[in-house]
């Protein structure tokens, strides 16, 4: 039986995002990433602990809702983003930009919606999307 709170959404979607996006109950701990201290302890105090604690920062600026990663491939970006999931109880989301943009019209657009609500039902969640300067990119002339 269809979980109820799935009911306006494409079941094909919901079962896609589920098996291959989805990620629950990671073990990640911050000793499991080698080096990048001042990354891991920047994200402990700005985004770990006012996920854990918001009854401490009442009152103090609210926290991020987002952070962006960058740099060339290899350097930890993906494994940190599953740290944050991890250590923040969260439910982590890893989707490729690549997997966004569909050959086929909506296709994109409706797994993002699907993603997204997914997301909330299942809150507090991570969503890590790779590879996202590619769906930044300026356009040209010839790009429709």
């Amino acid at each position: 039986m269809q979980d109820e709170r799935y009911k306006n959404l494409d079941p094909r979607m919901v079962e896609l995002v589920e098996n291959e996006i989805m990620e629950r109950q990671l073990d990640i701990t911050w000793d499991d990433i080698a080096g990048l201290e001042f990354a891991k302890k920047t994200i402990n105090e700005v985004i770990i602990w006012p996920m854990l604690r918001p009854d401490i920062f009442k009152g103090i600026r609210a926290p991020p809702r987002g952070i962006m990663f960058f740099g060339p491939p290899g350097t930890g970006k993906t494994l940190l983003g599953k740290a944050i999931a991890a250590q923040s109880k969260s439910t982590f989301m890893s989707i490729s930009a690549s997997t966004l943009t569909s050959k086929w019209v909506g296709e994109g657009e409706k797994m993002v919606r699907t993603m997204f609500a997914i997301a909330a039902i299942h809150q507090p969640t991570v969503v890590f999307i790779d590879e996202i300067d590619s769906l930044l990119s300026a356009r040209n002339d010839n790009d429709q």
